[in-house]
């Protein structure tokens, strides 16, 4: 049972701004349409998944709580929902729930939606980041109906399409494997690994588990650019799921609006964007001494 709003723990929120720092830097980070964000409204972002390390929305929510800090005094980015494999796996729960985030599938278990001005989830799921960097590069996976839920719960006035390029080439994967855990536990025939595996693995992954093929070299040095385009009013759509007209094609048609914006732009920039090209990276001397103490302590 959730007793508690979920905030970011500042500690987290300090580790995670010096990582983001040293991304921007090291990418050359440009960011574009900051007069988009539509901030002191209620409102839930989503992007592109960019990049297997998840790190293109902490990208996003660093300058989203930058630009929150600099207009409204206050570093709120969103409450984040994660896919359920991930946010229940034991190495990485705490982390996720130090972050300030929660399970996908916690959804309709939170009661605390009014504490919240933000929302965030990658609306393509693991099939956006974990997809192959050379045969399906900037090519959306289908987005998922969970960030119209959201909008929803959260009884939000606008949905933030943002755009961000350079994770996945900057972190290749080849290909992905999907591992059918669900089927496997199920399996009729018993024996120890089987027990075992059904004990230990299959309790914490209840579905598909997918794993990405790595390309060799990783941390590419290429230019990322973020994009945020202009909010879209989704408040009438919301208010009807208000009123207890709960339905998937809504949540749907939220998640469309997103998906539409998104996809124009990638169509457009991968018209004039030359791929995997390498840039000179940039560490700051502050981020390296930073990095030695860190080491040091």
């Amino acid at each position: 049972m959730i007793s508690a709003p979920r905030t970011l723990n500042p500690k987290a929120a300090e580790a995670v701004r010096f990582l983001v720092d040293v991304l921007d830097g090291y990418f050359q980070t440009e960011y574009y349409g900051l007069e988009n964000i539509p901030l002191g409204e209620k409102f839930v972002w989503t992007h592109n998944h960019s990049g297997w390390p998840s790190l293109d929305g902490l990208v996003i929510a660093k300058k989203i709580s930058e630009e929150n800090e600099r207009h409204n005094g206050t570093s709120e980015c969103g409450l984040g929902f994660w896919h359920d494999m991930v946010a229940s796996a034991p190495l990485l729960k705490n982390v996720i729930e130090n972050m300030g985030c929660l399970s996908i599938k916690e959804i309709d278990q939170y009661p605390f939606w009014d504490e919240h001005n933000i929302f965030i989830t990658p609306a393509e799921g693991e099939e956006g980041n974990f997809k192959s960097s050379f045969s399906s590069l900037y090519k959306l996976a289908p987005f998922k109906t969970g960030i119209g839920r959201i909008a929803c719960k959260g009884n939000v006035k606008y949905l933030l399409p943002v755009s961000i390029y350079g994770p996945e080439e900057s972190f290749p994967v080849m290909t992905s494997i999907k591992i059918p855990i669900s089927k496997i536990s199920k399996a009729s025939f018993k024996s120890k690994p089987m027990e075992l595996f059904r004990k230990n693995f299959a309790r914490v992954f209840k579905g598909d588990l997918t794993i990405p093929v790595l390309f060799p070299i990783q941390a590419i040095p290429i230019k990322w650019k973020v994009q945020f385009h202009p909010p879209i009013n989704i408040s009438r759509l919301v208010k009807n799921q208000q009123k207890g007209e709960f339905d998937k094609a809504t949540y749907k048609k939220i998640s469309a609006k997103a998906e539409k914006v998104i996809a124009a732009d990638i169509e457009s920039e991968s018209q004039k964007r030359e791929n995997f090209h390498v840039i000179m990276p940039k560490v700051s001397k502050e981020a390296v001494s930073k990095i030695i103490s860190l080491m040091a302590s």
